[in-house]
């Protein structure tokens, strides 16, 4: 009270001037957000004119870290309109990533999530500049936000949910299965829990390392687990979304597409290339893979470099050993017994003591011949 008294009295507190540059700084704490208003004056001194803060509500305090901030700059502008509303002024924040999300030389990404494009277009209204300051020259709307005014639940509860309630339609479970088979997926259940009471500096567990990664995204909305604008589906459901997004015998690029607007789960894509792959109906509709090139052999320079040698017969019940000279297309043609390697052997020992040994010798596959030239 003594703070209170002090912070509302002069020399503390300035009138408000229009003609002196204003500052809205805020921050937000694990419960609560404060936000302090200042004119800043010509020797760099700032005296406030307002100052606010308040408690998060039950589901404002499962909000991702990132979401949080942000929604500190919303209570601040909100609660400052009628100084700010149709006047320059600077936002500091000890987020940095807000100062490029909210930033004018970037803008707010298409991939931001849906809350933080809804507070992008409540921003659009006012005119302002956005600046990263460290948190321990952010110091008033710190100590703000960690002693917060006590929650009026009519006043703002107004952002608290809307998105499962979108998403709700596009889906064909609804944010109750899923809020249910949350509680029962293990996994899920532990990441939760991290993004409630605060994550450690690093997990032990292989397959929690995705989340990490994702931890300023993350939040809870009606005991579903959200990462940006898309719902982390627990595994128990996650055939039966799959089958909904295969309805149609989509392809793979347009349900990666269509998936990727309202849901995700480590694999997703993995998922999703394996459900194309084992449907019967669209590997019917498949393309064929196109024929192999015809191989071509490259021509002998001299003759009885290359010999092409096959079977002909049986024709009247007797086998001849065919052998053509690649280069000069000389033809020999051996009666043999039998199409064994023993008599291949024997019929070849006879023709090459006539023309000498050749350098290759070009069989068919299916001829179980296991000979070199020199061999022979």
């Amino acid at each position: 009270m003594e703070i209170k008294n002090t912070l509302s009295k002069s020399p503390v507190l300035a009138h408000y001037n229009a003609k002196l540059p204003l500052v809205l700084s805020v921050d937000s704490s694990a419960y609560g957000l404060g936000a302090v208003l200042p004119h800043k004056y010509n020797d760099g001194s700032e005296r406030p004119i307002s100052c606010a803060s308040r408690t998060l509500n039950e589901a404002e305090r499962n909000y991702s870290q990132i979401d949080k901030e942000a929604l500190a700059i919303v209570f601040g502008v909100t609660k400052h309109h009628q100084y700010i509303y149709g006047r320059r002024f600077i936002i500091r924040s000890d987020h940095r990533a807000l100062s490029y999300i909210f930033g004018k030389n970037k803008g707010i990404p298409q991939t931001a999530a849906s809350r933080l494009q809804r507070y992008a277009v409540r921003l659009a209204a006012y005119n302002f500049d956005i600046e990263f300051v460290p948190s321990n020259k952010n110091c008033v709307a710190d100590a703000l936000s960690r002693l917060p005014l006590e929650y009026t639940k009519q006043v703002y509860e107004q952002d608290c949910y809307s998105y499962l309630n979108f998403v709700e339609d596009k889906l064909p479970v609804t944010f109750n299965q899923i809020k249910k088979n949350t509680r029962t997926d293990t996994q899920l259940n532990r990441i939760i829990g991290f993004v409630k009471f605060g994550w450690p500096d690093s997990l032990q567990i292989v397959n929690d390392k995705i989340y990490f990664s994702k931890k300023d995204s993350l939040f809870l909305e009606h005991g579903c687990l959200v990462w940006g604008y898309r719902v982390v589906i627990p595994s128990s459901l996650r055939a039966t979304v799959l089958n909904e997004l295969h309805s149609g015998h989509i392809g793979v690029v347009k349900m990666k597409q269509l998936a990727r607007n309202y849901l995700w789960w480590e694999g997703l894509d993995a998922d999703i290339e394996r459900v194309c792959r084992d449907c019967s109906a669209c590997a019917s509709q498949r393309d064929q893979p196109p024929p192999a090139p015809l191989h071509s052999w490259a021509w002998p320079t001299e003759p009885w470099e290359r010999l092409n040698i096959d079977f002909l017969g049986p024709f009247r019940n007797k086998y001849y050993l065919v052998i053509i000279d690649a280069h000069s297309k000389w033809l020999e043609v051996d009666n043999v017994s039998s199409t064994s390697a023993a008599a291949v052997i024997h019929s070849l020992r006879k023709i090459f003591a006539r023309f000498g040994l050749p350098k290759s010798i070009v069989r068919p596959v299916r001829m179980d011949l296991h000979f070199h030239p020199q061999n022979i």
